[in-house]
């Protein structure tokens, strides 16, 4: 991106770096809610933020894609002083040493900001779908407005894929759901 930026000389004003392993049920829409001074993050999947997915001003954003591995060293002084046991814990190294120089760079405290309906689905390679995702409750589930927002999770699945999800939701750990999608 920064290549291509630099041979045509464009400007990117607003990026995404997205998963594409994952089924939206609601619309992403870059300018909403993002502006100069905020990246935005899902508002579900918190242990203690998310880390599926950013969108923001290119500056911020460049950070999260690209600064982890300088930022390494620094994070694990961190943890061991301030948080010892939980080394590259991915959440928290994001949260502790990523999000702070993020809100640096945008000269904003409150450059992080935590999507109030987007929803998306992990999809798996055996086509089922993990069902709980965005509405998962609890200190590191979601925003109550996100399940207000999807409505019927398997619902709106079904109608998005165009198909029928077979058999009851599969527990697979005490917090994520599993519905299979494969065709038929």
């Amino acid at each position: 991106m920064e290549q291509t930026s630099q041979q045509q000389g464009y400007v990117y004003d607003t990026v995404a770096l997205l998963r594409s392993d994952v089924v939206y049920l609601t619309p992403l829409r870059l300018n909403e809610y993002a502006n100069k001074q905020r990246v935005v993050i899902p508002g579900f999947g918190k242990y203690p933020i998310s880390d599926r997915m950013v969108y923001g001003p290119y500056d911020a954003v460049r950070i999260w894609a690209t600064e982890r591995f300088p930022r390494i060293e620094e994070h694990v002084r961190f943890i061991a002083k301030h948080d010892p046991g939980w080394g590259l814990h991915e959440e928290r190294f994001l949260n502790y040493t990523i999000f702070p120089a993020i809100r640096e760079v945008l000269h904003n405290d409150d450059a992080i900001f935590e999507h109030p309906q987007l929803c998306f689905l992990r999809a798996r390679a055996d086509e089922s779908v993990w069902i709980s995702d965005c509405t998962a409750g609890g200190p590191n589930g979601s925003l109550r407005s996100i399940a207000a927002s999807v409505g019927n999770v398997t619902q709106k699945l079904e109608a998005i894929l165009g198909r029928h999800c077979h058999g009851p939701p599969k527990r697979l750990t005490r917090s994520f759901l599993s519905v299979d999608c494969a065709k038929q």
